[in-house]
């Protein structure tokens, strides 16, 4: 009875300290300053370290799999529910047996021997009575099939079913987890997790036998804060429990020395079960402390039991994690979220650990938990021009695995992050990026932003930096198919731009932003130009010449113009291509000089006037797409003469004002185009002709090779590689062509296959040898 008292008093107090909350701490409120908060909390036994905050996108997903797995259980199985129907469920066996068993005395035996004076001649012998311990014949009887009756077995399935959507909801998060309710924002969860370590007891401390660790977190610093998930709940472990009771018995007698008896008794019982032990289990509490003697809502703690018929609790580190949710706004990265108020201790149990004694060895800490931003940080970007149209952007900064690039709608299949997630790499299409106006970089949790430089220099909106500003576009014909665009353009200029190009400055620490060698990009259409398979014509600091398709001219509606992934306020501008200005697609000589005619073909003809020579009657329009110009010494024009019509080496073309037709509208630039020179005593080869080159040096770039009719080349091949080229800008053009990185650096001679304007095929030898000149 005393005993029962003991028992009754101590559960009594334990349920007014669970009452109460938490129970108090023996060590002073902690110390705030940021020096003590963060050093690892330590008492008898136990240490926990530092929360670490976890990527909660990663556990989301995680979670997300698990509850997609859920969802394709079958838990109400047909044919198990059919095959339990008239399943016997019990049955009783009991065994009791018994034997006895009862003998007399032998017969005596009858021996002969040689008689002697002390033996006679016949002697009988009796063999003594021994008494026997029969044993209990085993029965036969065994005991039917047991199982589950199909009703049984609905119900646990049932039960199961509801067990796995409770799950289910649990992962799914609850909406007052994931929504404000006042203002309907989204509230922000992270992920914390707590290093604990259990250090293996002194072989004299014998107080802790029986007990077991608690650690109690209660979060602080955020009213609305709460719990969405404890990791682990609970971690459990089955242990078999086997009972075994039994009793066996004999006995045997001799009854007057001539009869014997003797029986046995069997008696046994026997109970297997399986015991289900918790280790961890998680505990939430109503309210706990914070510093200063402040409670808060968010309490919870960890109880961490000796298991496996142990009396201590096992040595070892494990890490448990929380979801903690609190209102937007997240602080800037570095700030505080939350602060976490740590107790830790020791609790004796009884009953075999179903009940709990006060914590003793307390000791508290309060940590920060900082807010750490997952969005990739840019130091450094470079745009690497791969040829085919092709760039390879790397980006060096910080990049967590999982980090993607999006151009456009359309996500990179293939993103090449290093091992230490500083480097991010990606192939592309420069025409994607350029169409697409850049390049997007996603962090793993779906937050975006523009791929950029870190141009610490860019000015504010209220500065007076220039962007880039196109002046001047000026279209001429250049060969039946060509045209030569040139470009004049005024560079990003203001005290506040980063200066371009990069300026020598040799061994200074930090040196000033500024813009690497990126090279500008023109776009017409869906062309690129400025790359190695289109490169530009010529390019200065204020002016780029290219030679472009007129067709393609013709049908863009803009010319755009842009250095590749660089802020589009500083560092693009676009120029329309003014549908009603002047276009020449080609020059024809029709007759040479001195009665001179020229064919124009091109666009707008038909408000076309003739700039330069001055002659207002020598331009003859005979459709929007075609004219002729002639000039004759018959003409008597001023200053047109036999012998200046034969040193004629261009014409100038405007566009006529809409008000005065006879004077030209200064909105449209004039068009200069070339005479072309008469040929007609020359061989009438029509084909193109290269002459020799002598041979180049290894790592040679470019091959400039003299000819004649090389304005009928419209590709040239190195086997399966495109060569690209141009015509130089010279009274007698030569064939430019770049030497393709995968030969220029290996001696040898290639053959290049060159196609015609007519279709027709032609090859040239490329000598590459280290004893050129």
């Amino acid at each position: 009875m005393r005993l029962y008292r003991h028992i009754l008093v101590a559960s009594l107090c334990l349920k007014a300290a669970f009452a109460q909350g938490p129970p108090a701490t023996q060590n002073p409120t902690p110390d705030s300053s940021s020096a003590q908060m963060q050093a690892p909390l330590a008492t008898q036994g136990i240490v926990i370290g530092t929360p670490k905050v976890y990527d909660n996108y990663y556990l989301q997903q995680l979670l997300n799999t698990l509850r997609t797995r859920l969802e394709t259980l079958q838990v109400v199985d047909q044919a198990t529910l059919l095959t339990h129907i008239g399943q016997t469920q019990g049955a009783n066996l009991q065994r009791l047996g018994g034997s006895i068993q009862g003998t007399g005395p032998s017969t005596p035996t009858v021996s002969t021997g040689s008689p002697t004076s002390a033996t006679p001649g016949t002697t009988s012998t009796t063999t003594p009575l021994a008494p026997s311990n029969p044993a209990p014949a085993p029965t036969t009887l065994t005991l039917p099939t047991i199982g589950q009756s199909s009703l049984d077995t609905l119900n646990e399935s049932m039960q199961l079913a509801y067990e796995i959507t409770n799950v289910e909801l649990l992962l799914n998060g609850a909406i007052s987890d994931q929504v404000q309710a006042d203002t309907g924002r989204q509230r922000a969860t992270f992920t914390v997790g707590f290093p604990i370590t259990i250090r293996p007891p002194e072989k004299t401390d014998g107080k802790l036998s029986n007990s077991i660790a608690e650690v109690q977190v209660t979060i602080c610093g955020s009213p609305e804060a709460s719990i969405v998930t404890l990791l682990p709940k609970e971690r459990t472990y089955n242990v078999a429990s086997i009972l075994d009771h039994s009793f066996a018995a004999s006995l045997g007698t001799v009854i007057g020395g001539v009869f014997s008896v003797g029986g046995g008794f069997l008696w046994q019982h026997q109970q297997y079960y399986l015991v289900q032990q918790q280790e961890t289990v998680a505990l939430q509490y109503a309210s706990g402390r914070c510093e200063g003697a402040v409670t808060s809502n968010s309490s919870f703690a960890w109880q961490i039991h000796p298991v496996l018929g142990k009396h201590f609790v096992r040595p070892g580190m494990e890490t448990n994690f929380v979801q903690v949710s609190i209102p937007d706004p997240i602080e800037p990265p570095g700030g505080t979220l939350v602060r976490a108020c740590v107790h830790a201790g020791w609790r004796k149990t009884s009953d075999n650990g179903n009940r709990l004694k006060p914590l003793f060895s307390d000791a508290a800490q309060c940590f920060n938990i900082r807010y750490y931003s997952t969005l990739p940080k840019v130091d450094a970007l470079q745009v690497r021009d791969v040829g085919s149209g092709n760039v390879f952007v790397q980006a060096k900064g910080t990049f967590l695995d999982g980090t993607r690039v999006r151009i456009g709608s359309k996500p990179l299949a293939s993103t090449y992050i290093s091992s230490d997630q500083r480097i991010l790499g990606f192939y592309t299409a420069a025409s994607d990026m350029v169409s697409a106006g850049g390049a997007t970089i996603l962090s793993r949790e779906g937050d975006e932003n523009p791929l950029l430089p870190p141009l610490s220099g860019l000015p504010s909106a209220q500065s007076t930096a220039q962007p880039l500003r196109i002046n001047s576009v000026s279209v001429m014909p250049y060969s039946d198919s060509q045209s030569l665009l040139t470009i004049t353009f005024s560079p990003p200029s203001g005290a506040t731009l980063p200066p371009e190009p990069c300026p020598a400055m040799p061994g200074t620490v930090n040196p000033p932003p500024c813009v690497p060698t990126d090279p500008w990009v023109v776009n017409i259409g869906d062309k690129v130009f400025g790359l190695a398979d289109a490169p530009f014509f010529s390019s200065s600091a204020n002016e780029i010449k290219l030679l472009a398709a007129s067709a393609s001219i013709t049908a863009a509606p803009k010319l755009q113009m842009r250095r590749i992934l660089w802020p589009e306020q500083y560092y693009y501008a676009e120029y329309p291509l003014d549908k009603g200005g002047l276009l020449l697609t080609k020059v024809t000589l029709l007759s040479p000089a001195p009665q001179l005619t020229l064919a124009l073909t091109g666009v707008n003809l038909d408000h076309a006037l003739l700039e330069y020579p001055d002659c207002s009657t020598c331009l003859k329009t005979l459709a929007p797409t075609l004219a002729t110009v002639s000039f004759s010494a018959d003409k008597k024009v001023p200053g047109i003469d036999a012998d200046a019509i034969k040193a004629l080496k261009q014409i100038v073309l405007c566009r006529s004002d809409s008000k005065r037709s006879t004077m030209c509208d200064s909105a449209f630039a004039p068009i200069l185009a070339e005479v072309p020179k008469d040929d007609s005593a020359a061989p009438k080869d029509t084909k193109p002709k290269m002459d020799k080159h002598d041979p180049v040096k290894p790592g040679t770039t470019q091959v400039s090779i003299a000819g004649t009719g090389l304005d009928q080349i419209v590709s040239i091949k190195a086997g399966p590689t495109s060569v690209p080229f141009r015509l130089s800008v010279a009274e007698k053009p030569a064939l430019i062509i770049t030497v393709p990185s995968t030969i220029s650096g290996v001696e040898g001679e290639y053959p290049l296959l060159i196609e015609l304007s007519d279709k027709s095929t032609t090859s040239y030898l490329l000598t590459i040898s280290s004893k050129a000149k």
